[in-house]
């Protein structure tokens, strides 16, 4: 029996707005999580299509384009590079300011890929070329952007460094490179990276820590790495100019090391397999004459090369050029040797 005077309607708005309640929370919740997972797809996919680009490069000796994202990063965000010694190979990181390593976006591939800086532009210069050493091994990838300043002495531009300097400065139309009797307002750049012969040439270059300071020994074959303050980080050798240009490109030293090291176990692996060639090329009886483990190429001289490869490359260098174009007996090489 229904009471005079009591009516349900408060009860039952109560109830409306406390479910109305939930249900906006629930969807607010939903939204919110669906928004940030298209984010996170959105750069997922921005690292593969960055990835699959680099892929195109694999089979170029030297190639050179403009990888455009679909907008610019903000907040400070943007493109990160990182040797991964425990992957094999270098990661993809889309950057994210307010976000810790653990939850920003990658993807781990096995390229040698190597960038001075976080690149935080639209636009981003991927660069390749091969390695040869002296047989092909692997590419290096380089990345930079507009926002990062290669700045050269003139030790650079003489004869003896001809070669390394027209491989880099004819990219001038995709990388800002300049000289270090004028180089562009450091202020403007992201990162000023000091390509030098001695500490002398920059007593005059205010510290900064946008600035990083490469001492190459082209004696030696050494690049000596140094923070912004003139603090020594470390040293390490280069074997050839695609080497030199990793480490000009490497944001620090260990960076620098970690993809040295990385390269050394691929040309580890490549020389592998010419030893275990040659093996079976020396099994062979109807190709003696091709004398492919005699006075030239020899397991041993590989060997050798595999465990040392700055100060064994002339005499592989020489030997493969012989082995092209000899035989034991000094005339050439018969046109029906299969080539190493």
């Amino acid at each position: 029996m229904k009471k005079r005077g009591v009516s349900n309607f408060p009860f039952v708005l109560i109830f409306v707005l406390i479910a109305g309640a939930v249900v906006l929370t629930f969807f607010f919740t939903s939204g919110k999580d669906i928004l940030n997972i298209g984010e996170k797809v959105n750069r997922l996919e921005i690292i593969s299509l960055l990835d699959k680009k680099l892929a195109s490069f694999s089979l170029l000796p030297d190639a050179i384009d403009i990888f455009y994202l679909p907008v610019k990063p903000e907040n400070n965000e943007g493109i990160e590079i990182k040797c991964m010694p425990d992957k094999k190979g270098s990661r993809i990181i889309y950057k994210e300011a307010s976000r810790t390593n653990s939850r920003d976006i990658y993807k781990d591939t096995r390229k040698l890929i190597i960038s001075p800086a976080k690149l935080k532009e639209r636009d981003i210069s991927t660069w390749t070329l091969a390695w040869n050493y002296p047989f092909k091994i692997e590419n290096f990838y380089y990345l930079t952007n507009k926002k990062v300043q290669f700045i050269f002495s003139n030790s650079f531009i003489q004869p003896q460094e001809k070669e390394f300097h027209k491989k880099i400065t004819r990219q001038t139309n995709k990388f800002i490179i300049s000289n270090l009797e004028n180089p562009h307002s450091l202020n403007t750049f992201d990162k000023n990276i000091f390509v030098i012969q001695t500490l002398n040439e920059i007593n005059n270059i205010p510290i900064s820590p946008k600035n990083k300071f490469l001492v190459v020994d082209t004696v030696n074959k050494k690049v000596i790495f140094y923070k912004y303050d003139n603090t020594y980080e470390g040293q390490e050798d280069y074997w050839n100019d695609e080497m030199l240009i990793a480490a000009i490109f490497a944001e620090n030293y260990d960076e620098y090391k970690c993809i040295k090291e990385l390269a050394k176990k691929r040309l580890e692996a490549v020389t592998e397999v010419y030893i275990k060639k040659i093996e079976l090329l020396n099994q062979k009886t109807d190709i003696t004459n091709c004398d492919y483990n005699g006075k030239f190429i020899t397991n041993n001289l590989l060997s050798k090369f595999k465990e040392n490869p700055l100060s064994n490359y002339q005499a592989i260098q020489d030997s493969n050029d012989q082995l092209k174009t000899t035989t034991q007996s000094g005339s050439s090489r018969p046109q029906t040797c299969p080539s190493l």
